[in-house]
């Protein structure tokens, strides 16, 4: 490993993905699942892709791949990882995983500015008008009293933000003709049981909440939906598809075949939850076996994110999210936007399946 590289995975976390980490093989059907074609290898066979993403709803594309048996199909045995924050960041940068899903964040900006050889390949989740996952939650006494109409009175509010300074907080209050100053920004991280708790308890009166905490903060009567990440920033992506230096360079078919076979189970997730489709009911079945979320009955009530069935990237969003850390100072030295993705792997993925149209 280079010395530059070694500086990389200091500066990221300073620690390493334990041993003794929970992995699975990405191997279960639905019930209605094809039998898989003849010609599927068998296991001993199949080539080896390790994954990791902090198992939200956002990766569903990589469940129903598993299991519809479309990695199966295309040679792979995937396990699975589960990490959260800077430790997906880590492993991939280490060479632990091969690929990542996960939020964007600053710190997967610095890497490629250091020389760390990673990628955005592909979306998992992106903020749409009437498909979002994440809302922009206001204390429900506030709406009640009449104190909280339109954007203008973000004024004077304690708005919880994820980190100072905050993309989401300060695109809203331009967004919302305001000066960032204009409200006051409380810093809890990515906690967002602790900004249900603020907002029960009236310590905050604003944030930007995801799915499921959104809408178990409606079920406790501590806030309403008041907007939809896609109605404030339209096209937002905020998850996405990260692949690492061996399936860049080393096994470019292996990861074309995981493109392909994640990109199937993307286009199953867009036909039942984004076009509201017949299999709706499965695909929240495969969400309460693979996510924190084991509670059906909240699956009607909740939002889901927008993901594109072609594994079409918005690099207006990336430019701008990139911009905005550069802007801030965020980052430790210069990069373009286009240094940080990789289309040859979804290029190939729909040149095999065909361009999906709805």
């Amino acid at each position: 490993m280079s010395a530059s590289r070694r500086s990389v995975l200091r500066w990221l976390l300073g620690s390493t993905l334990a041993a003794g980490a929970p992995s699975l093989v990405l191997g279960c059907r639905l019930s209605n699942a094809p039998a898989a074609a003849s010609s599927t290898p068998a296991p001993s066979s199949r080539d080896t892709v390790h994954w990791a993403s902090d198992r939200n709803n956002a990766q569903a594309g990589a469940y129903l791949a598993a299991e519809q048996g479309y990695f199966a199909e295309q040679g792979l045995a995937v396990t699975y990882d589960r990490l959260t924050g800077p430790d997906l960041l880590t492993a991939l940068a280490a060479g632990r995983v091969d690929a990542i899903g996960g939020p964007l964040s600053v710190g997967h900006w610095n890497a490629i500015a250091r020389g760390v050889p990673l990628k955005i390949v592909a979306p998992m989740a992106r903020q749409d008008p009437g498909a979002s996952s994440t809302f922009l939650m206001v204390r429900k006494s506030l709406i009640d009293r009449g104190q909280f109409k339109d954007f203008p009175d973000l004024a004077g509010k304690k708005f919880a933000a994820a980190g100072s300074p905050n993309y989401s907080i300060i695109r809203t209050m331009e967004h919302a003709g305001l000066p960032p100053d204009a409200a006051e920004q409380v810093d809890l991280g990515q906690d967002f049981q602790a900004m249900m708790t603020g907002l029960s308890t009236g310590a905050i009166d604003v944030a930007w909440i995801a799915e499921p905490t959104a809408t178990l903060c409606v079920n406790a009567g501590a806030a309403v939906k008041w907007r939809d990440a896609g109605d404030v920033f339209p096209g937002q992506l905020n998850v996405v598809l990260e692949f690492g230096a061996d399936l860049l360079t080393h096994r470019t078919d292996v990861g074309q075949r995981w493109m392909t076979a994640y990109l199937k189970g993307v286009r199953d997730y867009y036909a039942a939850m984004v076009k509201k489709g017949s299999g709706w009911a499965d695909v929240v079945s495969v969400l309460t076996r693979w996510t924190p979320v084991t509670d059906a009955s909240l699956y009607p009530h909740m939002g889901f994110a927008y993901n594109d069935p072609n594994g079409q990237l918005n690099m207006d969003s990336l430019a701008d999210q990139l911009r905005f850390a550069q802007d801030q100072g965020q980052l430790t030295g210069p990069l373009d936007v286009q240094q940080t993705v990789d289309t040859r792997f979804t290029d190939a993925a729909v040149q095999t399946l065909g361009r999906y149209t709805a």
